[in-house]
This record gives structure tokens, C-alpha cells and sequence, in this order.
């Protein structure tokens, strides 16, 4: 069944590769809202392990195995597919935001070029991009948005990102062992890169203060936006 569904996903590549764009975006957005229920997965047993409460431990062990299980087979369907080869699908040009979305584009039924702020709500978002000091980054995922932020940020004054990283001992570290999914920000620290949607936010409103910006002065776009389809 698994090389079946790699198949079709590159028959689907070849036959409608601009269909396509939105078949791979569903299944990003699908990957990252399995995340997010993991961290809540995660919250949830922390708390049932606090509060001795086994019945809900196990409850939550095994909804997080079988989560873990299809994510693994999302995976290796997506792995075995040839969309490594196919970069006429998912590459988008190096432009600014002003000059995307045009008309006749229906790709994604959303105005990338609407700016969006860290007070929002970015569960079931994908993100197309932020705006930050005057310069605009691509970033096609959160984790991107968050690497890119902390590189800037750190780029800027590396002191007092390292500083603020040590307060945060969770989240940052210069030893790659110490965190679930490290990602390095400049050969020199590592961030927990496998959070959700929101606790990125939440760590670049945190960061942004440390550093004396206003949360105004952070521009988000976004390439797509499923809140609407989850509240039906």
C-alpha cells in the first residue's frame, strides 16, 4: 500500500503538478497540526504523571504511539514519492510579497501580501513569509520563521541572544543532546526546533522583547489558512 500511494503522489506530480502545489501544502499543514497535538500529548502527560493519574498516562502513551505510527507513514509514503525531483512544484520565486499573489493566480485562495500580527492565532496556519526591520524572509514552515528570526536576532546583537538563550535552557543549548530537534542558529547555539505553531510565536514575541522591539514591528504573511475549514 505504501509504494501504491508514492506512486500516485508522483503520477499526481507529473499529470497535475499545479494541483499538486495544494495536495503537498494539505499534507505540510497535516504534519504540523499532528505536531501540535503531540505537544498538547505532551502537556497532558506531564500533568497526568504530576497528579498520578496513570489511567489518563497510559490513555495519552497511546495516543502519542499511534500519532508517532501514522507520522512515520506519512513519512515514508512522501520519502518514496520522487518530489525531491519536482522542484518546479514547490519552489516559489525569491521576490518580495508585494509582487506575489497577482491575479489569475488561484493556487491558494489567500492574500499572501495581508499582514498578520504575533497576536493571531496561528493554529491551522501556514506561513508564506515575515516582514522584520524592514527586509521580508521567505520561510515556507514555522521552524523556518523561528531559524530565520533567531539568526537575524542573533546576527544583531550576539551577546544578549546568548544571554536570553541561557534563561531558556529548554529551548536553547550548545549542546545539540540536550534538545528533542536541534537546529543550529549560526554555528554557534542551538533551538528546539519541534514546536508548534504557537509556541513559536510565543518564543519570538519573548525574544523580540528581550531585544526592545514591539511586537508591531513583526509582520507575518501567511500561504494559507485552514481555521475556517476546522471550525465547520
Amino acid at each position: 500500500m505504501e509504494k501504491q500511494l508514492a506512486d500516485l503522489l508522483d503520477m499526481i506530480l507529473i499529470e497535475f503538478p499545479k494541483e499538486s502545489k495544494d495536495l503537498f501544502e494539505s499534507i505540510s499543514l497535516l504534519k504540523e497540526s499532528l505536531n501540535d497535538i503531540m505537544n498538547t500529548i505532551e502537556n497532558r502527560l506531564a500533568k497526568s504523571v504530576e497528579s498520578r493519574d496513570i489511567a489518563s498516562m497510559e490513555k495519552y502513551t497511546g495516543i502519542a504511539k499511534d500519532i508517532s505510527i501514522f507520522e512515520d507513514y506519512i513519512n515514508h509514503i512522501v520519502a518514496r514519492s520522487d518530489i525531491r525531483t519536482s522542484k518546479e512544484v514547490f519552489t516559489e520565486p525569491d521576490e518580495v510579497i508585494s509582487n506575489i499573489g497577482m491575479p489569475g493566480d488561484n493556487t491558494l485562495q489567500i492574500d499572501k501580501k495581508a499582514e498578520h500580527t504575533l497576536y493571531e492565532d496561528f493554529t491551522y496556519i501556514r506561513p508564506y513569509g515575515f516582514r522584520f526591520r524592514n527586509r521580508t524572509h521567505i520561510c515556507k514552515t514555522w521552524r523556518e520563521v523561528l531559524l530565520k528570526t533567531c539568526e537575524v536576532l542573533f546576527m544583531l546583537n550576539k551577546k544578549r541572544f546568548v544571554g536570553f538563550a541561557e534563561t531558556r535552557n529548554a529551548l536553547f543549548s550548545t549542546n545539540p543532546k540536550d534538545l528533542r530537534v536541534p537546529e543550529n542558529i549560526c554555528g554557534a547555539i542551538f533551538v528546539e526546533a519541534n514546536l508548534s505553531s504557537n509556541s513559536i510565536k510565543q518564543l519570538i514575541i519573548e525574544l523580540l522583547t528581550e531585544f526592545g522591539f514591539v511586537i508591531e514591528d513583526y509582520v507575518v504573511y501567511f500561504r494559507a489558512d485552514n481555521r475556517k475549514n476546522k471550525n465547520r
